[in-house]
């Protein structure tokens, strides 16, 4: 044995602290976006503001007091935005102590204190920073003469400016897709995992005989009477007890050797220690893959190993009938026979393999004040035999303590709790992303056909069809995105490895991710292309002219 200290902080928080530092990031991530967003906004805004701002600057207006003014606005606007999100965060957080996701410590402490709303402030103010810096710098920049000479002397800079902005949110925007697809196709292989054992059907209790039950014996009898009794309960298929359930937490391990080993001078290797009754499997739905499994004769010199055992202990012989030593924990060394071969059960969660497993017959493991897990198996809705099998226990022991009354299709899903709450969150913020690139590459292409409104006309009046018009917005709006595209896979390699421990049969940079991903982004590039150019089409040449 040896000792370990953990902070209790990390001992309470650190299972679900990668998600939470993951989920931190996608918000971030989508806070830049909508800076994006606001700052081709404020380009646009800026650009028709060019001439009265000029005109200042010339009156004898300082090129700081109108870059002052550019982000004093901007202020503004992330102030009202952030006390709007204030807002929203409060329907929000009600909704997420609703929905009250299993395995998320304190999360009945979460709330929007003094700290949450400092947070907003300062995020809004950097918001307003960042959204109005390259807007204001345009203008304090500003070539008066050529503004004042001409109303389009800096549009190809400003669709420059526009067009990086876009790239911006589109490589964003795939990194967030691709960590959402990965976390959704982990999730998509959890569910199609064989753990060793069926979850549907089953019920689960806790219970532990009272103080008269005071010798093994006893206690034996107490479980075995009740297995029977519930066995004859309508609806009920098998019944079956263990001193541990899988997914419900706790370990019992122990070290182990064969005859094999110990003539090879092999060390001991650890494996996990299960107790059951003869029961157990055929209520837990485990497959029985070699010899036989327990019967109510056998006593501690058998035992029950399952297939991962079998494979690493004699992987080219038959197990069956081969002897292993264990050492309990009086220290004296025993022997037992191999009887049986059962699959694999995934103890420890869905995602993790786990050790190899040796299942003892229970007799000899419990004792005075005892709490085992029964499972029932049923051909129904399993919660309709709780009061059945509580009246059981009752009528067996009034003072027997029933507790952890759950369904192993509960315990299965709470163990998929934090791929299944990140994913939805994660999905949730690039779902936001997508619909803020698209939003913001239209706003982009609007400008553009605004902006070469008589150019489009020109084209018009000598000869060019709407389709070719069509054909070059589309084409500017998709070139845009493919160099998003480049820019946010090369992003995602990087960034989607820090999801690697949430990753469950797939690899962080999964080539059918990122190609579906991708193709997600072409599409709402050509939608949001689509009505920009279709406008471009429909402008009138004559008018063009005449405005020229």
């Amino acid at each position: 044995f040896s000792l370990r200290a953990t902070p209790l902080l990390d001992e309470m928080v650190g299972s679900i602290r990668p998600i939470l530092l993951v989920l931190l990031g996608a918000v971030v991530f989508v806070l830049l976006i909508a800076c994006a967003n606001v700052a081709n906004l404020l380009l646009v805004r800026a650009h028709g503001r060019e001439h009265e701002l000029t005109v200042r600057a010339a009156l004898g207006g300082a090129r700081k007091d109108l870059l002052r003014q550019i982000l004093g606005e901007s202020v503004v606007l992330a102030l009202a935005g952030g006390a709007l999100g204030i807002v929203v965060a409060y329907g929000g957080l009600a909704l997420l102590l609703a929905l009250d996701p299993p395995n998320v410590p304190r999360l009945e402490t979460v709330a929007i204190d003094r700290g949450v709303l400092g947070f907003a402030l300062m995020a809004s103010i950097l918001s307003a920073m960042l959204a109005g810096l390259w807007p204001g710098l345009r203008v304090r920049n500003l070539n008066g003469a050529d503004v004042l000479r001409t109303r389009s002397g800096s549009q190809g800079s400003r669709q420059r400016a526009g067009g990086v902005l876009v790239v911006v949110q589109v490589a964003l925007s795939l990194v967030l897709l691709a960590g959402a697809g990965l976390l959704l196709r982990s999730f998509l292989a959890l569910n199609e995992v064989r753990p060793g054992y069926q979850t549907e059907g089953v019920l689960t209790l806790a219970v532990a005989p009272s103080d008269r039950y005071d010798s093994n014996e006893s206690v034996v009898g107490f479980f075995r009477e009740l297995e029977e009794s519930v066995a004859a309960l309508p609806g009920a298929a098998a019944v079956g007890s263990s001193v541990r359930l899988p997914l419900a937490g706790g370990l019992l391990t122990g070290p182990y050797t064969t005859e094999e080993r110990l003539a090879r001078g092999d060390p001991e290797t650890e494996a996990d220690w299960r107790p059951i009754t003869p029961g157990y499997h055929d209520a837990m739905g485990t497959r029985l893959l070699a010899g036989r499994g327990f019967t109510p004769f056998d006593g501690k010199d058998v035992v029950v190993i399952d297939e991962r055992m079998a494979r690493l202990a004699w992987p080219d012989a038959d197990p069956v009938g081969r002897r292993i030593r264990t050492t309990p924990f009086s220290g004296d060394p025993e022997w037992a026979t191999v009887i049986g071969v059962v699959e694999h059960m995934r103890h420890d969660g869905l995602a993790e393999d786990g050790r190899e497993t040796i299942f003892w017959p229970i007799d000899n493991w419990v004792g005075s004040g005892m709490q085992l897990y029964v499972v029932v198996r049923t051909s129904g809705d399993p919660t309709a035999l709780v009061g059945p099998v509580r009246d059981v226990v009752r009528g067996l022991d009034r003072n027997a303590p029933i507790s952890k009354v759950r369904t192993m299709e509960t315990l299965a899903s709470d163990a998929m709790a934090p791929v299944r709450f990140s994913m939805s969150l994660i999905a949730i913020f690039a779902a936001v992303a997508v619909a803020l690139a698209g939003i913001g590459l239209y706003g982009v292409l609007a400008n553009l056909v605004l902006q070469r409104t008589n150019e489009i006309g020109v084209r018009l009046a000598l000869g060019a069809t709407a389709q070719s018009v069509f054909a070059l917005v589309v084409r500017r709006g998709i070139g845009l995105t493919v160099a998003g595209l480049a820019f946010g896979v090369a992003g995602a390699v990087v960034a989607t490895q820090v999801l690697r421990g949430l990753l469950f049969d797939v690899r962080p940079t999964d080539p059918a991710t990122y190609a579906g991903v991708a193709l997600l982004l072409l599409v709402v590039a050509l939608v949001a292309s689509a009505l920009p150019a279709w406008r471009a089409m429909r402008i009138a040449p004559v008018e063009a002219l005449r405005e020229e």
